[in-house]
């Protein structure tokens, strides 16, 4: 029997989402824990405390200079902060970052991606230090990653295909936190599985 056109529109609707964040998983900046290799022990996860006020304006005032653009504004966190993430954060390329962020994939990316993605792990540690924190904010850091690896790839000469290789990295990226960030509702990111990821995609498409 022929299925009705919206259950048709539907189904294909989660075909195309969820085979986008799979293409993208390949080549994501989502914060993600990589998996430890076997026998490797690894350090358990930062417990979540209760920031005090005055901390938790601090790294707010930070967010925001992010988000607009003010990265040496960003370095001033709270003490609060370099307490629960384990780190200060730094200087690098003309952004703040995350000394130890990195570009999550399984795949090599080129290395100039890693200070963007470094400034981006950063954010994404300033929008759980302050939670709540605006889904805005998510996003415009989101954009900001992007067009700054846009900004690499506009280095290479347009005609050789290292060009056209990063642009489709990018495009990748993009993808990939465009539907991330709609799918955990714009708020501070969680660090889960793939099942996880794929399984709340699933669930965040049918309550549409």
């Amino acid at each position: 029997m022929r299925r009705g056109g919206r259950q048709f529109e539907h189904d294909s609707m989660i075909r195309s989402t969820t085979s986008t964040l799979i293409l993208a998983l390949a080549v994501s900046t989502a914060p993600m824990s990589a998996a430890p290799a076997a026998g490797a022990v690894s350090d358990p996860a930062p417990t979540p405390v209760a920031e005090p006020e005055w901390d938790r304006t601090m790294d707010r005032v930070a967010l925001d200079a992010l988000v607009t653009g003010e990265d040496s504004a960003a370095l001033a966190v709270s003490g609060s902060f370099v307490g629960r993430f384990g780190y200060t954060p730094e200087w690098q390329d003309a952004m703040a970052v995350a000394p130890a962020g990195a570009c999550s994939s399984p795949i090599p990316l080129p290395d100039a991606f890693r200070s963007p993605c470094a400034a981006h792990d950063f954010g994404y540690d300033l929008l759980r230090a302050v939670e709540p924190a605006s889904s805005k904010a998510r996003r415009e850091l989101d954009m900001r990653l992007i067009d700054r690896l846009g900004e690499q790839c506009a280095e290479s000469s347009p005609p050789t295909g290292a060009h056209w290789s990063c642009r489709i990295l990018v495009e990748a990226i993009s993808r990939g936190l465009r539907v991330n960030t709609w799918r955990q509702d714009g708020e501070p990111p969680l660090e889960e599985s793939v099942s996880d990821i794929l399984l709340s995609l699933v669930r965040k498409v049918v309550a549409t």
